[in-house]
């Protein structure tokens, strides 16, 4: 997988488990996502604890919106850019997945 996580980890301050659960409709990376149905102005990511396909899961069990900063629009544009390129990826809902099946080759 690309740094987006690592960007993403740092700059929202999501706990490992949180990112890893992470699914496409808790991102909201539009200025405004009242157009969704979300109340919350600025680029933004809901935190959500739910049972996983991974196994993943937040720590806390209330739910809570983190800003995104720039930096985490951009790395997340390189990373939907990445993962468009990889079969089968376009259809998992989950927001991280593995890219590469081994260390050193791509799926």
């Amino acid at each position: 997988m690309s740094a987006s996580w690592i960007v993403l980890l740092h700059d929202t301050g999501l706990r490992i488990g949180e990112a890893l659960g992470l699914r496409r409709e808790d991102m909201h990376l539009l200025p405004d996502s009242r157009s969704l149905g979300c109340a919350v102005v600025g680029a933004h990511v809901h935190v959500r604890r739910r049972v996983n396909p991974n196994r993943s899961l937040a720590k806390s069990r209330f739910p809570r919106v983190v800003p995104a900063s720039d930096d985490v629009l951009a790395a997340y544009g390189d990373y939907q850019a990445e993962r468009s390129e990889v079969v089968g990826m376009s259809s998992s809902d989950m927001v991280l997945v593995n890219l590469y099946t081994s260390r050193w080759g791509r799926r």
